[in-house]
């Protein structure tokens, strides 16, 4: 059957989903981010980091669903709706300090 997609996300974590299907790519986000010097810079290295990982989830979803396989779906849908919570509350911090460096000037 065909599996319900949009506004109404279970705010569930599945990181161990997402972190299997590709381990070494998560290893190297959490990796630069703990790397990146600034506080701005690494906000913009993990929201990079999650535009990133929700481009790849979206193409395994595909995948998993040309295979029939909707439970995958479903994980990947829940991955992504996490990850969008977490887009959202890194641009609003993002924003915060980009607007405190502007009252400097």
């Amino acid at each position: 059957g065909a599996v319900a997609a949009g506004p109404h996300w279970r705010p569930k974590r599945a990181p161990e989903a997402r972190e299997s299907r590709n381990p070494q790519f998560v290893m190297e986000c959490d990796a630069q981010e703990a790397s990146s010097r600034d506080a701005l810079g690494n906000k913009v290295v993990a929201y990079r980091n999650r535009v990133h990982r929700m481009a790849v989830t979206l193409a395994e979803c595909f995948q998993f669903a040309t295979e029939g396989k909707t439970e995958m779906v479903s994980t990947c849908y829940d991955d992504i709706s996490t990850l969008e919570v977490e887009v959202r509350e890194l641009f609003r911090e993002s924003s915060q300090a980009i607007s405190k460096e502007i009252d400097k000037v």
